[in-house]
């Protein structure tokens, strides 16, 4: 699990501190793609950019909002788990799932 500080509008891969396969994998992640993360205990879904990570949905934005309004916070950040597995939505597969067609009725 890595350490960010929780400041600004985004998280830049640089500031991602402790676990170094985390900044490698985001850094793999293709512009404009998404990816679901839990930052600070709130899991939600991040846009990469050319050289950080965005808060993707209203929600998320405004939990990491709320979380970088107290100055120097620093908060844990790791791709989603379930179960011991490793969880993560990479661009247009991980997507699929959320589409109503996919959900059980």
């Amino acid at each position: 699990m890595g350490k960010v500080r929780a400041e600004g509008d985004l998280i830049r891969l640089q500031q991602i501190a402790d676990d170094e396969p985390l900044r490698q994998r985001l850094a793999a992640v293709h512009p404009g793609d998404s990816v679901t993360l839990e930052v600070g205990g709130f899991v939600g879904r991040w846009r990469r950019t050319a050289d950080a990570i965005e808060p993707l949905d209203v929600n998320v934005r405004q939990a990491w909002a709320d979380m970088h309004s107290e100055p120097g916070r620093t908060v844990d950040i790791q791709l989603v788990t379930t179960g011991g597995s490793r969880l993560v939505t990479f661009g247009v597969a991980g997507q699929l799932w959320d589409d109503a067609a996919s959900q059980y009725r």
